[in-house]
């Protein structure tokens, strides 16, 4: 099932279906349309009344974006569209379903805590969060840039089918303000060369409330389309490319 993006909700590629309610997939360049972010866990509660997941705090490698803290994820405020819900020390929380969730996305705040926005979708009950002060520590050791009142950053994991996908590249457009990162090492150590173990790309400011990426991966070009931004806050996607 392919289609394009987000943090949330549409078709991927082979038997697995993302749903992807706000994200449109890209188009041109000669290349192919992304599938929808692919989701690191299952809801499995489409016609529920309710939705359950966790805020995954990434206290120590943030680079994986699925490390998630067993405590100290309590008392978070989950938002998504007027129902919110606060979570309990394991980052777990229930909040209403609206009565619709297209175009809707997550919105997790704290004190100390990076505004995560996360694209709704019924595949995704994991959300990612980071500390301010991990943030702003991983910004100085790789010497870029830090959003603020008028740009919003973003990661992205690319993904083909269940396997990481390294050696991609990204690109967005509008481009982002600062050169894009992949993991490497460590929290404290990013490249420019590519992704690598982990998949992962990190956009450390944009200044649009949207944007596109452009993923290419073996000299193939997938687009993804429609990711929405926040200033100040960090949008997660999780690709999945053809």
């Amino acid at each position: 099932m392919r289609l394009a993006l987000a943090l949330v909700l549409l078709t991927a590629c082979g038997d697995k279906e993302t749903t992807f309610d706000n994200i449109v997939p890209g188009g041109g360049g000669g290349g192919t349309t992304g599938s929808r972010p692919d989701a690191p866990t299952s809801d499995g509660a489409d016609a529920s009344t309710t939705i359950s997941g966790h805020v995954c705090l990434l206290l120590t490698n943030q680079q994986t974006l699925t490390s998630c803290a067993t405590t100290g994820a309590g008392n978070l405020t989950v938002t998504l569209g007027t129902a919110t819900a606060m979570t309990a020390d394991d980052g777990a929380f229930t909040l209403t379903r609206p009565a619709s969730t297209t175009g809707l996305n997550y919105l997790v705040t704290g004190t100390n805590l990076k505004t995560s926005l996360v694209p709704f979708s019924s595949t995704i009950t994991s959300l990612p969060a980071i500390n301010t002060a991990d943030y702003e520590a991983m910004t100085v050791a790789n010497n870029t840039a830090n959003p603020g009142t008028t740009s919003g950053a973003l990661f992205v994991q690319i993904k083909r089918g269940t396997s990481i996908v390294t050696g991609a590249t990204v690109e967005s457009q509008p481009a982002a303000d600062a050169v894009v990162l992949y993991d490497g090492t460590t929290s404290a150590t990013w490249t420019t060369t590519a992704t690598s173990t982990y998949g992962v790309a990190w956009l450390s400011s944009i200044s649009a409330t949207s944007t596109t990426l452009t993923v290419t991966s073996n000299s193939t070009p997938t687009m993804f389309a429609n990711i929405p931004l926040q200033n100040g806050a960090i949008t997660y996607v999780f690709a999945e490319i053809p």
